[in-house]
């Protein structure tokens, strides 16, 4: 039922797995990974928010795990043409334009601080922006 949720580009090719079956609950939650076609991994948050017997409504919130984040960042700082060693980030990244998060990138150079933005989301992909934090 999940993947009738989405859409967007790539959403009819996107393997979606869940942790269980979501309760009729308010304020039950629900953590789903979907996979695109290319590979690329988001996740989907389903918090039920009303429920009237068997009506059900719930908001979604789609984000990007930490891990994700970081190979996300690395690979757009290397595209960017960076020499990057490593990206660690701390936190996950929610799917709203404008949402940002810092992480390590680990050059050749040292370690030093950069913020991950999220400046469009189109369907599953997000794309990102990247910043120095002074």
């Amino acid at each position: 039922q999940v993947g009738a949720l989405l859409t967007g580009d790539g959403a009819d090719d996107a393997d979606v797995s869940c942790e269980g079956a979501l309760d009729a609950e308010v304020d039950a939650e629900q953590t789903c990974s979907i996979t695109s076609a290319e590979g690329d991994s988001t996740g989907l948050r389903i918090t039920v928010t009303k429920v009237n017997d068997d009506d059900v409504d719930y908001d979604t919130e789609l984000f990007l795990t930490a891990d994700e984040v970081a190979s996300g960042t690395e690979a757009g700082l290397v595209d960017q043409g960076y020499e990057v060693s490593s990206v660690t980030c701390d936190d996950e990244l929610v799917g709203e334009v404008g949402n940002s998060v810092v992480c390590t990138v680990t050059d050749s150079e040292g370690e030093y601080d950069i913020e991950s933005t999220v400046s469009a989301i189109d369907g599953l992909r997000f794309s990102l922006e990247f910043a120095d934090v002074a």
